[in-house]
């Protein structure tokens, strides 16, 4: 079971890793355009992290677009390890995979 989470300054969902109910992927994770540059996705990643360690999980995996410098930023920043790289078939992006032991 995933859990999508919503606030004024943005949105991102927590979706369980088929096999494995002790990793959550988080995915979608957005910040609206009148909101970036004022530190909000530092917030919202850690709020991430605090509601997947309250949910239980164990591990914490991000998917994030290789051109996104300021996700790219915050999962650094946050300890996260790079694990893999991918392009997308259906859209042509190369998507980078993170995780961190919770």
């Amino acid at each position: 079971m995933g859990m999508r989470f919503a606030n004024e300054d943005g949105y991102g969902e927590l979706n369980n890793f088929p096999g494995c109910n002790q990793i959550t992927v988080s995915n979608h994770a957005f910040i609206y355009k009148v909101k970036r540059g004022q530190g909000k996705g530092h917030q919202n990643h850690k709020l991430r992290v605090e509601r997947a360690k309250f949910m239980g999980y164990d591990y914490l995996m991000c998917t994030v677009k290789a051109d996104n410098v300021a996700e790219l930023k915050i999962l650094n920043r946050g300890d996260f390890k790079e694990l893999d790289e991918f392009i997308n078939s259906e859209t042509g992006s190369t998507i980078k995979i993170f995780g961190k032991k919770l």
